[in-house]
């Protein structure tokens, strides 16, 4: 693990290939001082279990008690072929409130944001806080891959499903976090 220029006195960030580790030993939320999150490719290439252990592994190492672990969010997506962003109406998605969609710039508060690239539009988001929707052209993203790992990792994945190598790929992604994942694992609140 390389120790990033961001650490300071109380305050850890680790790096490596598969993981960012951040250990902090300040004021807790919720207790909490060591989080483990594992990198999108790891976890395709691993899957849930392995990443899982993988995690408490790396916990068990660097403390010297785990008293309790958590999932602090989920992020569940499927890559489209075919599925043309710009044909979504950001009137037919309900955001919080009467919140009007953002274009461009969009502010980090809002719950329906867009992004345009040349004209076309190339993310789509509904929500934010526990869930949130978002629907993205995923080969714009994966552009900026300056080192080309995910890209290349991503287009592997892809061909050896089917892709022809030149096609959109669209992302449907649900971010499930906070009390989203704390129902999941606790079962829905029921009034008593």
């Amino acid at each position: 693990m390389a120790l990033s220029a961001k650490s300071r006195e109380g305050w850890w960030h680790l790096e490596t290939a598969d993981m960012d580790v951040t250990m902090d030993e300040g004021k807790q939320v919720d207790g909490w001082g060591l989080t483990v999150k594992l990198r999108a490719m790891t976890l395709a290439v691993l899957g849930p279990a392995a990443c899982a252990a993988l995690a408490a592994e790396v916990a068990s190492e660097m403390l010297h008690l785990v008293e309790a672990e958590r999932v602090a969010w989920l992020d569940l997506c499927a890559d489209v072929v075919g599925f043309d962003i710009a044909t979504l109406d950001a009137r037919q998605w309900v955001g919080s409130g009467r919140v009007q969609p953002q274009k461009l710039t969009p502010s980090a508060d809002e719950s329906k944001r867009e992004w345009f690239l040349g004209g076309e539009r190339t993310a789509f988001y509904v929500g934010k806080g526990a869930i949130m929707l978002r629907i993205y052209d995923k080969t714009v993203q994966l552009q900026n891959d300056a080192m080309g790992d995910k890209r290349a990792a991503e287009h592997r994945s892809w061909k050896e499903h089917g892709w022809n190598g030149v096609d959109q790929v669209t992302r449907v992604e649900f971010q499930i976090r906070k009390a989203a994942v704390k129902e999941i694992d606790d079962g829905p609140s029921v009034p008593t």
